[in-house]
């Protein structure tokens, strides 16, 4: 049989609605026109198309799809376009026959730099295949109601306990809630530029498109200032049902010396928020110290790994790491990419913290 493989055109929303909903489910994010054009049809894409490719029949009948997101990132300090894949689907009669296989050769090459995170067991043994290098995220937790969490993970006797907050000094910092881009930010991600080795680069345009002006979530947004001059960003998503609330860090930039007093800031407003735990989810070394004296629990450890990442509904298993793969075909240009431990991404990464 024979394929071609292009980008959705807008005019084909329909098509595109009508196989999401074949294969994922009439409920789900993909069938919302919405979700869509926010996440494949504005930034950045051509005027025409979603940043989506199709594996067509030669009738013209969508069989498989790949979502994805062209990023500046920063790689050592320096732009790079890359390719941020969000989701990989292949008509469900149609799979291991090599379809996903064309879709992921297609878009590596599209842009230097290739990542994706949250990929499925099948589909990771494909990304395996085509040599793309894998890491489970970092997961720390801040726990402030752990009978309440053994409670609904219906686990009593979980070696699960709450977390103890230290005294921080302030040191004249003062923690604010960011409504709006605010311009100082930009002299922060460059005097953290060398720490974090390759990330996204947190520009103007996608601050504002990925948080300040979301359409769908609501995201709490903060700085920690000093003498004027911005030294963190983070950002909080409160997520779950009524009975069962959690706070998430989906993104966090700082430097060295406000990353105590963040964390404890951001600890106080959660718990105000009668949260039961925060979670973290992060790759590379960076915080590592910080969170651990700040009170935070390494989810690798004790039964802390049974803190949900699934809240609508909530899953517990032994399963709640968050895993992300890379890959360049400029192996000469850019051979650091393949160190995954060069690499600092969060749960914003991808589409892992989308509306349901």
């Amino acid at each position: 049989m024979d394929f071609k493989i292009r980008f959705i055109k807008k005019t084909e929303l329909k098509k595109l609605i009508q196989f999401n909903k074949r294969n994922y489910g009439t409920k789900h994010i993909l069938v919302n026109k919405k979700y869509l054009d926010l996440q494949f049809g504005c930034f950045p894409s051509a005027k025409n198309c979603y940043t989506i490719l199709g594996i067509f029949n030669p009738k013209e009948y969508l069989l498989g799809i790949l979502g994805m997101t062209f990023l500046d990132y920063l790689y050592f300090g320096k732009k790079v376009k890359c390719t941020s894949f969000a989701n990989l689907m292949i008509q469900e009669n149609l799979r291991n026959l090599g379809l996903g296989y064309l879709l992921i050769q297609k878009a590596e090459n599209i842009n230097p730099i290739c990542l994706d995170h949250g990929v499925n067991d099948h589909a990771m043994s494909l990304f395996k295949g085509m040599v793309w290098v894998k890491e489970d995220m970092k997961k720390y937790s801040f726990v402030f109601n752990s009978e309440n969490i053994k409670k609904i993970i219906k686990k009593k006797n979980a070696k699960i306990k709450d977390s103890i907050l230290p005294h921080i000094e302030s040191d004249n910092m003062e923690f604010i809630s960011l409504r709006k881009y605010d311009k100082r930010l930009s002299q922060l991600f460059k005097n953290t530029a060398k720490k974090y080795s390759i990330t996204v680069d947190r520009s103007c345009n996608y601050l504002n498109w990925r948080y300040f002006n979301h359409p769908m979530i609501k995201y709490n947004i903060f700085a920690t200032v000093k003498n004027n001059t911005i030294k963190s960003f983070l950002v909080v998503r409160i997520d779950g049902p009524k009975d069962f609330r959690v706070a998430r860090i989906i993104d966090f930039v700082s430097t060295d010396n406000a990353e105590k007093f963040t964390f404890m800031q951001v600890i106080e407003f959660c718990k105000s928020k009668k949260v039961n735990f925060i979670d973290y989810f992060f790759s590379g070394n960076v915080h590592l110290k910080n969170l651990k004296i700040c009170g935070f629990r390494d989810c690798l450890k004790a039964d802390y790994d049974l803190l949900p990442k699934l809240l609508n509904p909530i899953v517990s298993s032994k399963n709640n790491s968050i895993n992300f793969v890379v890959k360049t075909n400029h192996s000469l240009k850019y051979k650091k990419v393949n160190n995954i431990k060069n690499w600092y991404t969060t749960k914003a990464g991808g589409d892992q913290d989308r509306a349901y």
